[in-house]
């Protein structure tokens, strides 16, 4: 019986900055290289296993076994997990949802677009898994979205898995249910991937390696992408939170201030807050000048309210976002900004920016009559098809109904 406990002591880590480099044949986002290179490192000998990662990475040899499964929960990776076998896992991108792969998103039916909060695009968008049952289930499995990693260990009495994740840093510790909640949609797959002398490897390890510490652009990566699946999610509260205590972490690169301030600036828009907005904005546009959608977001507040910016600033404005629209631009800015993760700098930047639009959304939706499912007694829209909770189908001949709220 596996122990209560484990941690898995010397898996080199591999970070998203330095995945792309390496070749694996066909286009792929970075964390699945990195994921595969972490645990080939683990099996080899020095001095593989301790040098820089750039263009080593190969494809597992014949010889290796590769377990792959899809498992019915966490009791089924302890196993491996105690006998010092790290286990390969794809899972969602965040707790609270996923990155949406399509090109549009849905403007009707069972979960529309107006259902999500406010976003600045730079992240696509981050959404509930109900939404992907309910729509797109097959957009799940797109592996540009993926979001691959590696877990090393677990703690029963903690409830909580360690894993190595090349966006979010080594030895991320992650609650039993958090991490429930992105694996399941994804069918709960996992790899365990070792060559034919394992046994003879874990018996006689390497030194010991202790796992640093996240650093402050790891931290920040952390807050950015989960704040923004919270807006995504509605939950504008906790979003707001995280993305002011990214904003806080000593030594923060003028990439990820950037865009800590431009996500700030969207939910001051929503808000109704422009003159906070605009404030935003100016500090995001001297950190990263040829980042095109701040001087968007500057033209649609003039063009809203003329009053809250200068002509002459307006004027100036539009000149730095044409400039800001060249090629050579979008390739400074894409420099500039964060890379541990999937970002959009230049595909945001062709999706009109309405400041108003947020609100409307807020005011609709809010504004929407709700009821509650008979079956699970979750709070959903009156006129909802099936609870995207328990599933339950409220359509034509159905013998359940929303009740009501009153």
């Amino acid at each position: 019986m596996p122990p209560r406990a484990t941690l898995i002591q010397d898996v080199p880590f591999v970070s998203w900055r330095s995945a792309p480099s390496l070749e694996v044949g066909v286009p792929v986002n970075p964390s699945i290289p990195a994921c595969l290179l972490m645990i080939q490192k683990y099996w080899s000998d020095e001095p593989a296993r301790s040098a820089p990662p750039d263009d080593q990475y190969e494809e597992f040899p014949e010889s290796w076994q590769r377990d792959d499964g899809n498992a019915k929960g966490i009791d089924e990776i302890r196993k491996p997990l105690a006998d010092g076998y790290p286990v390969y896992v794809r899972t969602g991108l965040t707790p609270v949802g996923h990155a949406w792969g399509a090109p549009v998103l849905p403007v009707s039916g069972p979960y529309p677009a107006q259902r999500l909060g406010p976003r600045s695009d730079l992240l696509g968008v981050i959404a509930p898994y109900e939404m992907f049952r309910l729509v797109m289930p097959q957009l799940l499995n797109e592996s540009i979205a993926a979001a691959d990693r590696v877990v090393i260990g677990y703690d029963d009495d903690r409830l909580v898995l360690t894993m190595h994740d090349p966006s979010f840093g080594p030895a991320w510790e992650v609650p039993y249910e958090a991490f429930e909640s992105m694996w399941e949609p994804m069918g709960r797959s996992y790899s365990v991937i070792y060559p034919p002398d394992a046994a003879t490897r874990i018996s006689t390890p390497s030194n010991s390696l202790v796992y640093r510490s996240p650093s402050t652009n790891e931290r920040a990566a952390r807050c950015y992408v989960l704040g923004y699946a919270l807006s995504c999610a509605r939950a504008r509260k906790e979003a707001r939170s995280l993305f002011q205590e990214g904003l806080g972490l000593p030594d923060l690169s003028p990439g990820y201030r950037h865009l800590f301030l431009v996500e700030l600036a969207v939910q001051a828009m929503s808000d109704g807050n422009y003159v906070s907005a605009v404030e935003l904005l100016r500090e995001a546009t001297a950190l990263v000048p040829h980042h095109s959608l701040p001087w968007r977001m500057l033209i649609a507040i003039h063009q809203g309210d003329p009053k809250l910016i200068h002509p002459w600033a307006s004027l100036a404005d539009s000149c730095r976002f044409w400039i800001a629209g060249r090629r050579w631009a979008q390739d400074r800015a894409r420099r500039a900004l964060a890379v541990d993760f999937l970002l959009y700098p230049g595909g945001a930047d062709h999706i009109p920016f309405d400041p108003t639009s947020n609100a409307k959304e807020e005011r609709s939706v809010s504004s929407a009559p709700e009821g509650r499912c008979p079956n699970c007694e979750a709070v959903i829209p009156l006129d909802s098809e099936k609870c995207p909770h328990c599933d339950a189908s409220f359509g034509s001949g159905a013998a359940w109904k929303v009740t009501p709220i009153s």
